[in-house]
């Protein structure tokens, strides 16, 4: 199964929908994550038949940031399991290896709120005992730093 996750700063950017349609035609994923959508269900509904898919799930945006759509083909046995304006979580069922969890994240906007976040992915990890997969946009930096070295 071929996952891909993109951040793709609004589909109401004149540039996002040929660049999302560039994305999925090169790759050909199963399933597609978009976050920060900027857009409302209609119009993130009807890319799904832009871009190939059979099925969506999307999330309204919140004022002028969030938004999320999750598109995939029948070749993937999905269960929406619960959602909120910053995931979805889904069950993949999988008959030839165990089933897993799968979370399609994205990260409350802002460094004031990365330790809510992370306290946000925490409170996930007791809702299933299964494998578990989390993709999507953290809005977080590990290390804030380059490695640089002065020559001369």
């Amino acid at each position: 199964m071929k996952i891909i996750s993109w951040n793709c700063p609004g589909l109401g950017n004149p540039r996002a929908i040929p660049n999302v349609k560039y994305l999925v035609c090169v790759s050909k994923p199963d399933v597609l994550f978009l976050c920060e959508t900027i857009s409302n269900s209609n119009k993130t509904a009807e890319l799904k038949y832009v871009l190939g898919f059979e099925y969506c799930f999307t999330i309204n945006h919140q004022g002028l940031s969030g938004g999320l759509a999750l598109y995939w083909n029948s070749c993937v046995n999905f269960s929406i399991s619960n959602f909120s304006n910053n995931h979805i979580d889904v069950k993949v069922s999988d008959n030839v290896k165990c089933d897993w969890r799968l979370t399609n994240y994205y990260a409350f906007p802002g460094s004031g709120r990365r330790i809510e976040a992370w306290n946000f992915l925490r409170q996930l990890t007791i809702v299933y005992d299964l494998p578990w997969c989390i993709i999507g946009d953290f809005n977080d930096i590990i290390e804030g730093e380059k490695n640089t070295r002065r020559v001369g």
